[in-house]
């Protein structure tokens, strides 16, 4: 009986080596694309949990921003009830603080590294079943940078301020302490001042709040423990002295 050709052994092995072959490329790309996926998962979970963090750290620098406007009224709000002939019943050290607080100027350092990779990386936005996440992240930014914005403004107003003051009379040039703030307090433009800071010192409290509602949110939502995001702001081992 004559032999059928795919009965043959040549064309046997010849088709088993070619289907393991392809067996093996088809493992071989599977794997690889399994693997290149869950590694973009996993550097998409990194980026997103250092987003987080950088959001937390943004927060404590607009609270500190808030903070330090905070103090400057408080101080304020005390010398202008004893204007204009009680200030020398303020401790010395308090008339100081009013005068060298509206005077000084403060920096605080932003991180915008994480801002710039989640901004333009649309890899990290696939991962997101929902898409809404994206949403919150990217309001937690643009309002944080409203505060900072706001911060600086009132600054440079100030600094604006201060400028004129020392063109028409420096503070050495006062008998006392009490005279400097007298002289800062009855300024037209220190009390428009005061109105601004007082609006955008409003403003910014109500947007820190909603920025720290949106990114509470998103932890929760993504499953991002607040101990993960701790670790992440350790960037020096604990036995380190600076």
């Amino acid at each position: 009986m004559k032999q059928k050709f795919f009965d043959k052994p040549w064309w046997q092995n010849m088709l088993g080596a070619t289907v393991g072959t392809i067996i093996g490329i088809i493992v071989t790309f599977g794997t690889t694309a399994y693997l290149e996926e869950k590694h973009k998962d996993e550097i998409a979970r990194k980026t997103v949990i250092m987003t987080l963090h950088n959001i937390d750290a943004s927060i404590r620098n607009a609270e500190d921003m808030i903070d330090e406007l905070s103090l400057l009224e408080t101080l304020a709000d005390r010398a202008l009830s004893l204007m204009p002939n009680r200030l020398s019943e303020m401790p010395e050290d308090s008339l100081e603080m009013v005068f060298s607080g509206f005077a000084s100027q403060s920096v605080f350092i932003a991180d915008r590294s994480t801002n710039d990779i989640f901004s333009h990386s649309f890899q990290i936005w696939e991962s997101f079943d929902d898409v809404k996440v994206v949403g919150r992240i990217g309001n937690c930014f643009s309002e944080i940078e409203e505060v900072s914005n706001m911060f600086y403004a009132l600054q440079g107003i100030r600094m604006k301020i201060v400028e004129r003051y020392y063109e028409q009379r420096p503070p050495e040039d006062y008998a006392s302490k009490a005279d400097v703030v007298k002289a800062l307090l009855e300024r037209n433009d220190v009390k428009l001042y005061y109105e601004l800071h007082k609006h955008h010192q409003h403003m910014m409290t109500a947007l820190v709040k909603v920025v720290t509602a949106l990114n509470d949110y998103n932890k929760k939502e993504l499953g991002v423990s607040q101990s993960e995001l701790d670790e992440i702001g350790k960037l020096l081992p604990e036995n380190v002295d600076l």
